[in-house]
């Protein structure tokens, strides 16, 4: 029996009733929906290297992965003990070690870990705190004076100078030898900084970081947007290279208020949100700004989640209540629509992440209700739904709410290569509101 279901939960259920239940014919449509897969073996075997948050459930995310110096790199969200960093040498299981303080600092703690870059031989970490303001750590890798931890320095002043009026990062990335990082204000300003500061470890300049953009002085600008999004670096068919920048909505502020304060005036604010108001995608070439997403945002997508490039044509993946879509540009301004309505799983709301493994793309969703999914190309060019080949079972494992009464791993959210290996980290995105017993991230790699 499914118990304690939080508002996110009745707030989906609802918007599936009412807007996506009505694209099926029947009620056997959505059993077959709720209960594909359960059983199926795949072509590709997983094997779990990491289960129940590293041995804390409170790590709910495992939002970022690195491969640095030899080492797979894992940064954590965690609201209760601050945001943490395991690594290993070889991925394997009971060898992940904890690097970093519990949110970096004690006195301004961290609470989830946003992405993670190799830049000028040092490993750049970006963090979100509501409380404190988004901050940017960097490491050597070298082992610190205190036991089991590494050497970091905060490499920015909390919230750029702004404090918890700052208080997210997400995007990360180096564009023509710059580090870009996108992050988002309290008041719904999306922004991009660029850090211009010395890349030696020893001499890292917190205060060295200038505004490149702020939306809210944009004539394009909508009071919905929150945050920058994704980031990427993309050389168009002109031969132009561009960094890319995905604006998103608003929903988790948004979903913060509603869990506070349950009113018809906030269930109303969400659902504007969700089923209305649209992210964008912007291109800079270092000098001019382009609003290059108007055919994507026509297709009610919300926000486009994720970049990823493949052999001269850029992938986006979309947030969409309907099921997350996926699009592709090769000139970077016109787009094709090759993945509509979650490969045919509404329930995959968000299309989370894309990657590139074997010349091929990665697609990792947001699944809350049966559990996250892993789909792959089957090619090193696709551009249909048939070029793709779902790679995992829901959750990882099989399970989903509604065959354990337990909520899933509903997230496949961090990916990277290791040792020739997939590896990914997905999240148990539970509200800590409600009575709901996490049971913590986990770690999986393709079997070798």
């Amino acid at each position: 029996m499914i118990k304690n279901i939080s508002i996110f939960y009745i707030t989906i259920f609802s918007i599936f009733f009412i807007f996506v239940s009505p694209c099926f014919s029947n009620t056997q449509d959505i059993k077959i929906l709720f209960y594909q897969n359960h059983n199926k073996t795949f072509d590709i075997e997983w094997e779990q290297v990491v289960d129940q948050g590293f041995g804390n459930v409170n790590n709910l995310h495992a939002w970022a992965m690195k491969e640095y110096k030899g080492f797979i790199y894992v940064g954590t969200r965690n609201v209760v003990d601050g945001c943490q960093i395991y690594r290993s040498e070889t991925g394997d299981k009971n060898t992940w070690v904890k690097v970093n303080l519990d949110g970096f600092s004690n006195d301004s703690k961290s609470e989830g870990v946003r992405h993670m870059v190799v830049y000028a031989g040092l490993l750049w970490v970006i963090t979100i705190s509501w409380e404190f303001g988004a901050q940017v750590w960097v490491t050597d890798g070298v082992d610190s004076d205190t036991i089991g931890l590494l050497n970091w320095k905060k490499a920015n002043t909390n919230g750029f100078g702004q404090g918890n009026a700052i208080i997210e990062t997400r995007g990360l990335v180096i564009f023509y030898d710059k580090l870009y990082v996108g992050s988002g204000s309290k008041d719904n300003h999306p922004l991009l900084y660029r850090y211009d500061g010395p890349t030696e470890f020893n001499n890292i300049d917190p205060t060295n970081w200038t505004l490149v953009k702020d939306w809210y002085e944009d004539q394009n600008y909508s009071s919905n947007l929150f945050l920058v999004g994704d980031l990427c670096n993309f050389t168009c068919s002109d031969g132009k290279n561009y960094l890319y920048v995905s604006i998103v909505t608003g929903v988790t502020p948004l979903f913060r208020d509603l869990i506070n304060n349950f009113s018809i005036i906030n269930i109303l604010k969400t659902l504007k949100i969700i089923l209305f108001e649209k992210g964008q995608i912007w291109r800079y070439d270092l000098i001019n700004w382009e609003l290059v997403s108007n055919k994507i945002f026509k297709n009610t997508n919300q926000m486009v989640s994720t970049f990823v490039s493949l052999n001269k044509s850029l992938y986006v993946g979309t947030a969409n209540w309907f099921g997350g879509e996926i699009w592709k540009t090769e000139d970077g301004i016109n787009w094709k629509q090759i993945i509509k309505r979650g490969f045919y799983s509404p329930f995959n709301f968000w299309i989370w992440k894309l990657f590139v493994y074997d010349n091929k793309i990665i697609a990792g969703t947001l699944n809350p209700v049966l559990g996250c999914e892993i789909w792959m190309s089957k090619n090193d060019f696709p551009i249909r739904q048939r070029d793709f080949k779902k790679i995992s079972k829901h959750g990882m494992d099989g399970s989903n709410m509604f065959t354990t009464g337990e909520l899933p791993q509903d997230g496949a959210r961090s990916f990277e290569i290791f040792n020739e290996t997939l590896y990914v980290g997905t999240t148990n995105w539970v509200d800590l509101n409600s009575n709901l017993n996490g049971t913590g991230c986990e770690i999986w790699r393709i079997k070798k």
